[in-house]
C-alpha cells in the first residue's frame, strides 16, 4: 500500500487529502482490487474525487467490486494509451 500512495503523492498534489480520508468509502474486497492494480493510485484517486461511485462499489458484492474497479482502470488507461501511441506514431 505504501507503494501506492508514494506513487499518488508523486501523480497529485492532493492524493493525501482525497483518498486518505474518512468519507471515502472501501470494503476489504474494493480495496484488495484498487491495490493489485498498475493504476491503482489513479483508481483511488478517482474514487476519492468521486464518492458517490465509491459508496456504490463499497456496498456490492467482492465479484460485483471487482468487475466495476477494473472497469474504472480501464477507462483511466485509456487515455495515457491514446497519448502514447499518438507520441509514437509522431516520431
Amino acid at each position: 500500500m505504501a507503494a501506492k500512495v508514494e506513487l499518488g503523492n508523486d501523480k497529485y498534489d492532493d492524493f493525501d487529502d482525497v483518498v486518505l480520508n474518512d468519507k471515502l468509502p472501501f470494503s476489504l474486497s474494493s480495496s484488495q482490487a484498487v491495490l493489485s492494480l498498475d493504476n491503482g493510485e489513479d483508481v483511488a484517486y478517482y474514487l476519492g474525487k468521486n464518492l458517490d461511485i465509491a459508496k456504490n462499489i463499497c456496498n456490492m458484492d467482492a465479484v460485483q467490486a471487482g468487475i466495476e474497479i477494473s472497469k474504472i482502470s480501464l477507462k483511466l488507461e485509456k487515455p495515457q494509451k491514446e497519448d502514447e501511441e499518438k507520441s509514437n506514431s509522431q516520431s
